[in-house]
């Protein structure tokens, strides 16, 4: 297996959340975004780990923190993860709406914008984003 699944097997991700939790530290949180990002680690993460990802981006006052935070939710789509981000009360989706909605940078709004274009790919991710969030017409 790869790196980044060996980690996740021996605990990386609780390991990762309870810093992240405890100190909102960029290491932690890029952490989580590279283990997000390699196929086979979804199973490790948890609700608990989504609301931690989740309250960093919304606490966070650097866009860094913020874009991680995004892409990290962003990965787990990718990897079949609807039920953890879209059904979660964790608020993934609020979390980019607010964004967007934001004086954020052109850069975390776009990192916003990804996580939101994901929800569009299958059918099961749509009903899950438009079940969660109002559609305006604009």
């Amino acid at each position: 297996p790869n790196a980044a699944l060996q980690v996740a097997r021996s605990g990386g991700v609780d390991a990762a959340v309870a810093v992240l939790t405890a100190t909102g530290g960029a290491e932690s949180l890029g952490l989580l975004w590279t283990l997000s990002a390699s196929k086979g680690t979804l199973q490790y993460f948890t609700v608990q780990s989504l609301e931690a990802v989740v309250n960093t981006g919304r606490d966070a006052a650097d866009g860094w923190r913020r874009t991680a935070a995004l892409s990290t939710m962003h990965n787990l789509l990718c990897y079949d993860g609807h039920n953890l981000v879209l059904s979660s009360s964790a608020g993934s989706l609020e979390l980019a709406v607010e964004i967007i909605c934001s004086d954020a940078s052109p850069s975390v709004k776009s990192a916003a914008s990804k996580l939101l274009d994901q929800c569009c790919f299958d059918e099961r991710s749509k009903l899950a984003a438009v079940n969660l969030l109002p559609v305006r017409v604009v």
